[in-house]
């Protein structure tokens, strides 16, 4: 990092501006250059210092993440299983499924519960001003219950590796004539590979407000740390003040309470998450690609939209809640705002119903 004198240039001029960067080891870490103009004297409408302009570029990227090497484990999963339980363990670890929902139901590392309900896919977000005025609700209203409406068709255990066992569980979405598919790869160390597809059939169907899923986990884990941008929420549409950077909050400053109630708190490019008590244990997340992550100490519903007649909340009346909610999204539509009476989020920040799929891991901090 550092400073240099900016050039005098004239308008409608341009001048080239060479930055004295040294030269760095390319490994596995991505390089972001980042380039601020700020003020050096304090004016009547602008104090010194301030920031005029940024902007940040991808200075250099890795080839390829690294994939988990199962030779690397001298320890191997145990299998139980009853009637409707399964249950793989190791030593200090275990993760345990319905069989007849496909829902995780445990995972615990260092011997203690990590979660409330496990990851669940969620195609609805709590609707914007934005949203209500164009119709969101009635438009794409097929997508606000999806975890109710699916339908495990088919749930299995595969060992792929001697010390690795994948969990695959189908759902069948009738009312959207649509199917998924969610698939947990679980190593003994407690690193989860978790996938999840979504196949549309021939119904004609709206955009889709998010395509990810949520997880709810206890309540102490609540120091908020992520690579991505920040450090304010940001979305696919409103996100180039947001700089790529390592941020640290908690989940309680995640919350905004605008006047009513609605989606708050988003994270967009993240490449890595972390949930930790004040002892720095938790979990960490880490997406294939970047994500999109946010978290409340509530749930979704508790700040969805209810129409004023039926029911009138304030931001400021939202509760905190004994638990951490957190999405962990392959995407979420633009917030759009070309005018807050009508006006539809631009195509190229909606999600379009399309064959799609992403993954990430949790892992142990």
């Amino acid at each position: 990092s550092g400073k240099d004198e900016f050039p005098n240039i004239k308008a409608g001029e341009t001048v080239l501006i060479e930055l004295p960067i040294k030269p760095f080891v390319k490994d596995d870490r991505e390089y972001f250059l980042k380039v601020e103009a700020i003020t050096k004297n304090e004016t009547l409408a602008v104090p010194a210092d301030h920031i005029v302009a940024m902007e940040q570029f991808q200075y250099y990227k890795p080839q390829k993440n690294h994939d988990v090497n199962v030779m690397d484990f001298d320890i191997s999963l145990k299998v139980d299983t009853d009637n409707d339980n399964l249950l793989l363990s190791s030593p200090g670890f275990s993760v345990a499924f319905s069989k007849s929902t496909g829902q995780m139901t445990s995972l615990k590392y260092n011997n203690e519960e990590i979660i409330i309900k496990g990851f669940t896919p969620n195609f609805w977000r709590a609707l914007t001003d934005n949203d209500v005025a164009n119709g969101t609700l009635k438009r794409c209203g097929i997508w606000k219950n999806i975890e109710n409406d699916m339908q495990l068709t088919n749930f299995s255990l595969s060992p792929t590796e001697s010390k690795v066992a994948c969990i695959t569980a189908h759902f069948s979405l009738l009312k959207q004539s649509s199917s998924l598919e969610m698939i947990y790869a679980v190593y003994p160390d407690g690193i989860i590979n978790v996938s999840m597809s979504f196949t549309p059939g021939d119904m004609p169907l709206p955009e889709i407000p998010r395509f990810g899923m949520y997880l709810i986990v206890r309540d102490d884990i609540s120091n908020f740390s992520w690579f991505g941008r920040g450090p304010h929420e940001n979305y696919k549409d409103r996100k180039s003040s947001a700089a790529i950077g390592l941020y640290n909050s908690t989940v309680s400053e995640q919350y905004h309470p605008y006047i009513r109630p609605q989606e708050t708190g988003n994270k967009t490019d993240v490449r890595w998450a972390s949930f930790t008590n004040n002892n720095d244990e938790g979990i960490f997340i880490k997406g294939q690609k970047p994500l999109n992550i946010s978290a409340w100490h509530f749930t979704q519903e508790d700040i969805d939209y209810v129409p004023f007649d039926i029911e009138r909340k304030h931001g400021g009346s939202i509760e905190e809640r004994e638990l951490i909610w957190i999405n962990i999204d392959n995407e979420q539509m633009g917030v759009g705002g070309d005018n807050t009476w009508g006006a539809q989020v631009h195509p190229e920040y909606t999600i379009t119903p399309n064959p799609m799929s992403y993954s990430f891991t949790i892992s142990p901090k």
